[in-house]
């Protein structure tokens, strides 16, 4: 049996806890001898609720951390698709404007057309006959 001491040296050396040997055989052959420390049955139902606890609270903050937790990365994931959803929502319409205006610059047919149906334009010597409805 080894002796050794629980606490450091400001005890005296009539504080020893008392370990077991056990013989330990490892896979190439070898044997050697390991120091088992033998937990009382309430020890090891304390060391069971602190492990646990530890556990619940280690969780726990993974989750609910107030800046790095796992519900901000969810919600930053989350936003981070609207965001990029909406930058090629954009993108797309900008093409689309710098094609119209292209066509304007360049094709005085788009733009007559684009003349008359947006700004009511008419040609030298042209009518505009309205069948609308009578107020």
């Amino acid at each position: 049996m080894v002796l050794l001491p629980t606490r450091p040296s400001r005890f005296n050396d009539s504080t020893i806890q008392r370990f077991n040997d056990s013989t330990v055989q490892r896979f190439n052959g070898s044997t050697e001898k390991i120091l088992v420390f033998p937990y009382s049955p309430t020890q090891k139902k304390i060391l069971l609720i602190c492990s646990i606890l530890l556990a619940l609270l280690l969780a726990g903050w993974i989750l609910f951390a107030p800046s790095h937790s796992t519900l901000t990365y969810y919600h930053a994931r989350k936003n981070l698709a609207a965001i990029q959803n909406d930058n090629a929502r954009l993108e797309r319409e900008n093409k689309a404007l710098a094609e119209e205006i292209n066509r304007i610059e360049n094709d005085p047919a788009y733009l007559e057309e684009v003349g008359r149906k947006q700004f009511g334009l008419l040609k030298k010597d042209e009518v505009v006959y309205d069948f609308g409805k009578d107020k």
